[in-house]
């Protein structure tokens, strides 16, 4: 590995007893291994949950999996290094307590309009005190189940209700597709609810040609006052569909809208957002005394908040295995240093200050680190930072961390945050 002129390895190392001292005040938890083709412990998602403790680790194996929600329980469920999962209905968090958290790592989702409840949202989350962070993951709503035979919608790809902390991290909220003048899902529905997107894609569904156009759902929508951070993110509206039929009076859907404030405090650092288009109709202004022609969306819908500036990031595994090395990469403002904090409980604080939300908890056992090195010219800073020993008769412990950069100025400036899900090499 070659090092910018400003990194030295005393650096890494220093980081390294950091994380040495940290580890063991961390809440240590079984591995339970779930696998498809039925080689481990368990071939379904869902079983391996109702069995879990607090503080267990479920370890997804590559394969599809049906639906399966959490019900107050503090959780790690990660796809392995390099598995496909994929789960055919919703993932579900509800009923969290405080003080709890869940991570959802490396898993796909794709709702089924065949399923009762709330089977067909992507990720659906319900009156969760505590904090539920999903990384690399990927949510999407089902589509309507039967086009062309009435109105029908599509279901978002994320669904938030009463969740006071939520993360969503290189993740994508994508809603099923509408028809008949239904409404599209939205891509990510926030209701009553704190959330902080980071390096995400919000997109709605589009609408389904039919006699007259399905709508297009919005990208994110907030609605009962919600809390919004994102950073480095896209919401994009869907397109309405055009009327599919000849006659007279044909309605063409309108398009949905990038982001809908809805009287939510929204913070933005970066962030893209479209409106969707509206879709062609058939016949004059003699249609209802309207035109049929679907409007148009917007980019923004409400008063948010723009933050200067540019979004800082960070990249790194979700799983690691001990006595191995964790690859983290830093992008910044070249000449600022990075530093790390490192917890092991999760916690949402806004901090307008250092331009981001502060997603660690400061009153658990945490550390920050000295300077991990200088965001070089390139403009990222690649840092390998060794994984020590669990100890005899652990299997494996959950770290949090989030990246803050330091101007020469000592202006600060949080950035992207990540759970790793450090596990005995035994699996």
């Amino acid at each position: 590995m070659i090092f910018p002129r400003a990194f030295t390895m005393k650096s890494v190392l220093l980081a390294a007893a950091f994380l040495a001292l940290l580890v063991p005040a961390t809440l240590a938890g079984n591995v339970l291994v779930v696998d498809a083709s039925g080689a481990g412990a368990y071939t379904s998602i869902q079983a391996a949950v109702t069995a879990a403790a607090d503080g267990d680790v479920i370890l997804v194996k590559s394969g599809t999996y049906d639906a399966f929600t959490v019900d107050d329980k503090a959780l790690a469920i990660a796809g392995d290094t390099g598995a496909a999962v994929l789960v055919q209905g919703a993932i579900g968090v509800t009923n969290l307590a405080a003080q709890k958290t869940v991570v959802l790592a490396s898993l796909s989702s794709v709702g089924v309009p065949a399923l009762t409840g709330v089977g067909q949202y992507g990720l659906y989350l319900s009156n969760n005190l505590g904090s539920i962070r999903a990384e690399d993951c990927s949510f999407t709503g089902a589509g309507n189940s039967a086009p062309c035979s009435g109105p029908s919608s599509g279901w978002d790809g994320t669904r938030i209700l009463s969740s006071a902390d939520v993360a969503l991290v290189t993740s994508s909220s994508l809603g099923g597709r509408s028809s008949d003048w239904g409404l599209s899902g939205h891509g990510l529905y926030a209701e009553g609810s704190s959330l902080d997107v980071f390096e995400s894609l919000a997109a709605a569904g589009t609408g389904d040609s039919c006699c007259d156009g399905g709508n297009g759902g919005d990208g994110i929508r907030l609605v009962s006052s919600s809390n919004l951070f994102a950073a480095a993110s896209s919401a994009i509206g869907g397109d309405g569909a055009d009327a599919g039929c000849t006659t007279d009076c044909s309605i063409g859907g309108d398009g949905g809208h990038g982001l809908v404030c809805g009287g939510s405090s929204v913070h933005l650092l970066q962030v893209a957002a479209e409106g969707g288009s509206g879709g062609n109709g058939v016949g004059g202004l003699s249609c209802g005394g309207e035109s049929p022609w679907g409007s148009g969306g917007f980019p923004f819908v409400g008063s948010p908040q723009f933050l200067p500036g540019s979004a800082r990031r960070m990249t790194s595994p979700n799983v690691v295995r001990e006595n191995t090395t964790a690859a983290f990469r830093f992008f910044g403002t070249p000449g600022e240093s990075a530093h790390l904090f490192i917890a092991s409980r999760t916690q949402r604080r806004l901090l307008l200050g250092w331009n981001g939300v502060l997603l660690v908890s400061p009153n658990a056992p945490h550390l920050m680190t000295t300077s991990l090195g200088t965001i070089p010219p390139s403009g990222a800073l690649n840092v390998s930072i060794p994984i020590s020993e669990l100890g005899p008769g652990v299997q494996s412990r959950v770290l949090h961390f989030q990246p803050v950069f330091i101007a020469p100025s000592g202006t600060r400036q949080l950035g992207t945050p990540a759970s790793l899900v450090i596990l005995d090499q035994a699996f």
